[in-house]
C-alpha cells in the first residue's frame, strides 16, 4: 500500500515538472502563446489518458504522471495574466 502511494507520488512529480518543461520550452519559442488554451489541452488529455489506463494497464505511475501534469495544467488556467 506505502509502495503504492509512493508511486503515485514520484510520478505526479515527474508528470508535472515535465508539464513545467514543456511549457517553458514552447513559452520560449512563441512568445505570443496562449497558456489558458494550452493548459485546456493538457487537461483533455490527461484526463482522457488517466481514463485509458484505468481500462488498459492499471499502472499506478502512469496513473501519477497524468495526474501531476493535469494539476500543473491548471496553474495557467487559473492566473489572470494577459502576456
Amino acid at each position: 500500500m506505502i509502495d503504492n502511494i509512493l508511486i503515485f507520488v514520484a510520478g505526479m512529480i515527474l508528470g508535472g515538472f515535465v508539464y513545467v518543461q514543456i511549457e517553458g520550452f514552447i513559452k520560449n519559442k512563441n512568445e505570443n502563446l496562449n497558456l489558458k488554451r494550452f493548459g485546456q489541452i493538457i487537461s483533455f488529455v490527461s484526463i482522457f489518458f488517466i481514463s485509458v489506463n484505468f481500462l488498459t494497464f492499471k499502472t499506478i505511475i502512469l496513473y501519477g504522471f497524468f495526474t501531476g501534469s493535469l494539476l500543473f495544467s491548471f496553474i495557467p488556467q487559473m492566473t489572470d495574466e494577459q502576456k
